[in-house]
């Protein structure tokens, strides 16, 4: 699909291979959410050190999408990373 969303999709997903975290998610909130945008939108607050964003994002994702293994894995490091805090 053609758009701003497409656009703004491959503007974040370039920047987020580079590196670029901070600039990738201003383009990656407003891309149309598949599940590369997703896993993206999640390790770019990672690298960016922002667990509780990368927390609050990884709510919003269904179950459905949450059993795709390229969310899967962010979302159980996630589940693992507030299990761990937990403890101390």
């Amino acid at each position: 699909p053609d758009g701003p969303a497409s656009a703004h999709r491959v503007l974040g997903l370039v920047l987020h291979r580079r590196g670029d975290y901070a600039q990738a998610l201003t383009h990656l909130v407003v891309a149309t959410p598949d599940i590369p945008v997703m896993a993206a939108r999640i390790t770019a607050h990672l690298h960016r050190g922002d667990l509780a964003a990368a927390r609050q994002f990884a709510a919003t994702i269904s179950a459905t999408d949450a059993r795709d293994p390229r969310l899967a894995t962010w979302l159980t490091f996630l589940r693992d990373c507030d299990s761990r805090l937990a403890q101390v």
